[in-house]
């Protein structure tokens, strides 16, 4: 009898000190009779045994929680951290840079990488201030932009620079799920100066990007730190003026953003240069000089020859012996830049709600 007992308890889900017990409550009747009173203690402790179990069973998570609508940035050159308010992570560097700078706009361009993750997400809207956002021609992502351009700054109304095969945006927006990655090369192109823009931290950095320019034909006077400083001083003057809203739009038609602000670190290398150059003479035939300045084609002796000067470089190679090679002291620099959350808020409405009008 006791094992018709044991296999009765062992299929009722409650706790074992519960199953002992009525166990033992068993075993203090008499064996050989089967009274009313013995049958219905039995009854009564699997009836208070059934409803115990159902109590204990665990909802699932649709029974119990909804999800909630929430959203993260996350860095991928910082092996997606999440970004916060506390520190900077790195999200990118320079892309292109060096002194665009023309009728008081700038065309410093910061390549970032940035993803959202989260939940009942729909949408995701980037727009940026006193700049524009820049994306590959190629891009296939966009569902939505407004001012979409060609161009970074203008001159006099007139014209303007404009990185090859990129397009330029006040905003722009893509799926959740097909969402802006590493391919598209997004970028933070700064294009107007403020009035409180400090002027004498662009004057230095463009003095000693000038020197760094003539390199290969005067001695150079600079330090590191003197080349630090001023790269340090100028991309983080430029980038305290470039906010990045991220809005995303979530199913249910509410929308929530938030600010992202940067910051830069530029690591400088002291290097030795070293170029063999020729120009041209008047029967078009290609001399060595000793010189970069005015040069007809350099070669750097480096490893950063690209495929086209290579090409160049074994067609003349011949002409060149070793007392030609040019060789300098130059700085190599390195612009790396962080971000923070500066700012959230969440906004309930329609499902167009921060989200931008194409304006194209």
């Amino acid at each position: 009898m006791d094992k018709r007992y044991k296999r009765a308890m062992d299929k009722i889900h409650a706790g074992d000190r519960f199953k002992k017990r009525v166990v033992a409550a068993m075993k203090q009747q008499p064996q050989k009779r089967k009274s009313p009173r013995y049958i219905s203690a039995i009854a009564a402790a699997l009836v208070v045994a059934v409803i115990l179990t159902v109590l204990l069973i665990p909802r699932s998570k649709e029974e119990n929680t909804a999800v909630a609508n929430n959203f993260t940035l996350t860095a991928a050159a910082a092996e997606n951290a999440p970004l916060s308010a506390d520190s900077y992570v790195k999200v990118g560097g320079v892309k292109w840079g060096g002194g665009a700078y023309q009728g008081g706009s700038f065309g410093e361009e910061f390549l970032i990488d940035l993803s959202v993750t989260g939940e009942n997400i729909d949408r995701i809207t980037y727009s940026v201030t006193s700049g524009k956002i820049g994306l590959k021609k190629s891009c296939k992502r966009i569902t939505d932009s407004v001012a979409k351009d060609t161009t970074v700054y203008y001159s006099d109304g007139a014209s303007g620079y404009a990185s090859v095969d990129y397009d330029y945006y006040d905003s722009v927006t893509c799926d959740y799920k097909n969402q802006f990655d590493a391919e598209d090369e997004m970028l933070l192109a700064f294009a107007e100066e403020s009035e409180d823009f400090d002027r004498a931290v662009v004057e230095q950095y463009f003095t000693v990007f000038d020197q760094l320019g003539r390199a290969d034909t005067e001695p150079l006077t600079l330090t590191g730190d003197q080349v630090k400083k001023a790269f340090d001083d100028y991309i983080n003057e430029v980038l305290r003026h470039l906010m990045l809203s991220v809005t995303v739009a979530y199913t249910d038609g509410s929308t929530e953003t938030k600010t992202v602000g940067f910051s830069a670190d530029c690591v400088v290398e002291q290097v030795r240069r070293k170029f063999y150059a020729y120009d041209l003479d008047e029967n078009d035939q290609p001399y060595p000089v000793h010189s970069l300045n005015n040069a007809y084609m350099t070669f750097p002796m480096d490893g950063r020859m690209d495929a086209y000067y290579a090409e160049e470089y074994n067609k003349v190679k011949d002409i060149f012996t070793e007392k030609d090679l040019i060789e300098f002291d130059d700085f190599d620099t390195e612009i790396i830049v962080n971000a923070k959350l500066e700012s959230a808020s969440v906004a309930k409405g329609g499902s167009s709600k921060g989200v931008p009008e194409n304006r194209d």
